[in-house]
């Protein structure tokens, strides 16, 4: 158990870090924190992008993310937070999904 727990450490760490770099390259503009561990990341948009509609573009593309309103129960939501699972995501797909979701965001 503990050779595997190990194994999925690394494997979701090398996710994370592709995915920064990637957002580096074509999403300077979002905001985040580097987690310290886990299979996520939770990202905050600029101002006036509505990660509902984001999703909903990217969707149709075959790209699936988390926007913030899910999370967030019996009051308003900042429409601009999402949250990216890369725990089922192979690492060589992680830049390409990034580039949809830069497009979907600039569209």
């Amino acid at each position: 158990h503990q050779r595997y727990m190990a194994r999925l450490v690394l494997a979701y760490r090398e996710r994370i870090e592709v995915a920064i770099k990637s957002l580096s390259r074509h999403l300077p503009q979002v905001t985040f924190e580097v987690p310290s561990g886990g299979s996520a990341l939770w990202l905050h948009a600029p101002a006036g992008v509505d990660m509902q509609v984001v999703e909903q573009r990217c969707r149709q593309q075959g790209l699936l993310f988390d926007s913030g309103h899910r999370f967030v129960a019996g009051r308003a939501s900042d429409s601009g937070h999402f949250r990216l699972g890369l725990c089922a995501i192979d690492t060589t797909a992680i830049d390409d999904g990034i580039r949809v979701l830069a497009r979907a965001m600039t569209s």
